[in-house]
């Protein structure tokens, strides 16, 4: 766990650091300007007042931050990335570093404050070394792995992304109404939302690694009207796309079984319809991740995660390490077993549970492709069941997994009787753990190397879950 502070009532003190930036010469970062404020005979960046909040994410949400600056120092700002989150060198605490672009009017900004160059910084006296911290950080990104990063950390990338969602619009004959607000930017997609006179858009853009995302929501919802949303644009060489906000809420929020049900049943209808597609669907770019491209990649992965986790605070322990390299065979085996049933690959979304499936009045909307994939179709309940028994849902109870998995399973009928279609779910278990290993690596290995934090805690929580699953791990 990252070291923390408490104030007197035990709430978790996180210090919040913002580098705001305007763009410069160069790709290199030292001619970009940086926001300085005066703190007494010396510098500091701008600090986001928030107060303590044990629960609170790993960051702050975009229109959060962006909201924050324009309160505290009258800025207009868009957030390119969470930089890191780190222990404070200046303190017990932990510190969150963000960049964030400055919009509008260069001279528009707190009295006393300056905008200075990284050629400038040396000559400057900053008065927390965390603030160092920081800029150094944010200087390296620039060499360390920057044609690795998402274009949404790109200075100037806000402006165009707009200029193209206005310009969709008009296509459409709509128009914005405001500016958009930003609710995220991290290393995976970078999403805004606005209002336009049709009503609320969705924008989001994927890394290059995800850009099939568009094609699947393209696909489904020509097939699927009321199951997906669809789109009002969809650049794929630039993964960007844009869609109506299809309201409604999140199946998670609904703790009805009846309604749980009609949403794994529905999406198992779906995959034995797509099941005749999936040759198709892996020539429009959806990723292979069939049960044999598994068996392949079985040595390949404990390979890695043991290179990657081995030693960390938050990776593996040696007892961990000890019993996943005994898994290989054993995994191939479980693999064969599975591939015995008659049940084909089909479309697998990747990432199914009960916070991407909503319920809007009465037609259950599935959305959040960029994990879809063609697999075995089960893989798809291993992420479900997650989001089933969450605290605020269902509470682990075990009737109600079995009916989720009877209203999945039922659909199947066709390929196998149910007495083989529950020994093929319970066969698919911790292979399922094993499909979200592998796609936390696939991620890993896609992104740059200083934005993995943001994600690395996925592969070593399914790998746990696995080796639970094979009764390795308690």
């Amino acid at each position: 766990m990252t070291p923390t502070s408490a104030n007197s009532d035990g709430e978790v003190v996180i210090q919040h650091l913002a580098i705001v930036v305007r763009a410069g010469y160069g790709g290199d970062g030292q001619g970009h300007k940086i926001l300085l404020l005066r703190h007494g005979e010396d510098w500091k960046l701008p600090r986001i007042a928030r107060d303590a909040d044990g629960s609170d994410a790993k960051v702050l949400t975009a229109s959060v931050l962006n909201e924050a600056m324009s309160e505290q120092y009258g800025l207009s700002t868009s957030l390119l990335r969470c930089l890191f989150q780190r222990p404070s060198k200046d303190g017990d605490g932990t510190v969150r570093a963000y960049v964030l672009e400055h919009h509008g009017d260069a001279d528009a900004i707190p009295e006393g404050a300056i905008w200075t160059d990284a050629l400038e910084l040396g000559d400057l006296s900053l008065s927390h070394a965390d603030d160092r911290m920081a800029l150094s950080a944010w200087a390296e990104s620039f060499t360390r792995s920057s044609e690795s990063h998402a274009a949404w950390y790109a200075l100037g990338w806000w402006d165009e992304a707009i200029s193209w969602i206005d310009q969709s619009l008009a296509e459409k004959g709509i128009t914005r109404e405001g500016p958009p607000e930003q609710v995220r930017s991290w290393t995976l997609s970078s999403v805004m939302r606005a209002a336009t006179t049709s009503g609320g858009v969705y924008f989001k853009a994927v890394p290059q690694f995800m850009l099939h995302e568009g094609t699947v929501m393209r696909e489904m919802a020509k097939e699927y009207p009321k199951g997906a949303s669809p789109l009002l644009s969809y650049d794929a060489n630039r993964g960007w796309i844009l869609m109506s906000d299809f309201g409604g809420t999140r199946l998670v929020e609904n703790p009805d079984i009846e309604l749980w049900e009609k949403a794994v049943r529905t999406h198992a209808e779906t995959q034995v319809e797509q099941a005749d597609r999936a040759r198709s669907w892996l020539q429009m770019g959806v990723p292979d991740r069939s049960i044999r491209r598994m068996v392949d990649l079985i040595d390949p992965l404990i390979a890695v995660s043991t290179q990657m986790l081995a030693g960390r605070t938050e990776g593996l322990s040696n007892d961990e390490i000890d019993a996943l390299q005994g898994l290989p065979m054993r995994l191939k085996f479980m693999c064969a077993q599975l591939a015995d049933f008659k049940i084909p690959h089909s479309l697998v979304h990747g990432d199914l549970g009960g916070n991407i499936i909503v319920n809007d009045s009465g037609d259950l909307v599935f959305f959040d492709w960029t994990d879809a994939c063609i697999s075995h179709p089960f893989f798809d309940m291993a992420t479900m069941a997650s989001t089933v028994f969450d605290d605020n849902v269902f509470k682990g109870d075990e009737s109600v997994a079995i009916r989720i998995r009877d209203a999945y399973l039922q659909p199947w009928m066709k390929h196998e009787p149910m007495d083989r279609l529950i020994q093929a779910y319970d066969a698919s278990k911790p292979l399922g753990a094993l499909h979200q290993a592998m796609s936390y690596m696939w991620i890993l290995t896609n992104i740059a190397e200083d934005t993995r934090w943001e994600v690395e805690i996925g592969l070593p929580t399914w790998i746990r879950t696995l080796l639970r699953l094979c009764g390795q791990h308690q």
